[in-house]
């Protein structure tokens, strides 16, 4: 069985044709917006690296990354027991991430105000 188009009137069809020239525009304001797909992979990719910002038990590479220190300058600090840490099984070594910011701030520098400034 053969379909019928519905007739359409020229002024619907106008409207529609104006809509979804609107609607076209709308989407390439978006796009334009986003950037390029390079840059917004870049930002997808860095995203997933910090991802593990997120958590609140790193392992030793997170918690490396996390302080921006060596993994050896934390192997350091937890065998002279410096830095609070955990070794579930008595191997791998994990940190909770709170711990980490409390102790980075157990020493601030101390500032002094020069006046002359």
């Amino acid at each position: 069985m053969e379909q019928i188009e519905p007739m359409r009137d020229p002024d619907s069809i106008n409207m529609i044709q104006l809509r979804l020239t609107e609607r076209v525009k709308q989407l390439e304001d978006i796009i334009g917006q986003l950037g390029s797909i390079e840059i917004l992979l870049k930002r997808i990719k860095y995203i997933e690296d910090h991802l593990f910002m997120t958590k609140e038990i790193l392992s030793l590479n997170e918690a490396s990354d996390f302080l921006n220190a060596s993994k050896s300058q934390l192997y350091k600090l937890t065998r002279t027991l410096a830095i609070p840490h955990y070794k579930p099984g008595g191997k791998a070594i994990y940190f909770y991430r709170s711990e980490l910011l409390e102790w980075v701030k157990q020493n601030p520098a101390k500032v002094t105000v020069n006046k002359g400034i």
